[in-house]
């Protein structure tokens, strides 16, 4: 899928997080036409999926690097950590 700020995969994480951060203001407008919301609806959802994705194979990097020789190590993160 492409977008205006280019193609939805291989945006980074921060330039899709500010993305979507502008679709979600777009679509609190009145003025807004349904067919350019459902545009930017089905953009929002694409860049959501992907970025979920992103995060867990961050997740995954983690708990790769935190291994050890009894096994894998993990940590709860807490948000701002």
């Amino acid at each position: 899928m492409s977008t205006p700020e280019g193609n939805v995969e291989e945006m980074p994480l921060g330039a899709r997080i500010h993305r979507l951060q502008r679709i979600a203001a777009d679509l609190d407008r009145e003025d807004i036409e349904l067919e350019d919301a459902m545009r930017l609806f089905e953009e929002g959802v694409a860049h959501l999926r992907v970025a979920e994705s992103l995060v867990k194979d961050a997740e995954l990097r983690i708990e790769r690097l935190l291994e050890d020789s009894d096994g894998i190590r993990t940590e709860k993160l807490t948000p701002g950590e």
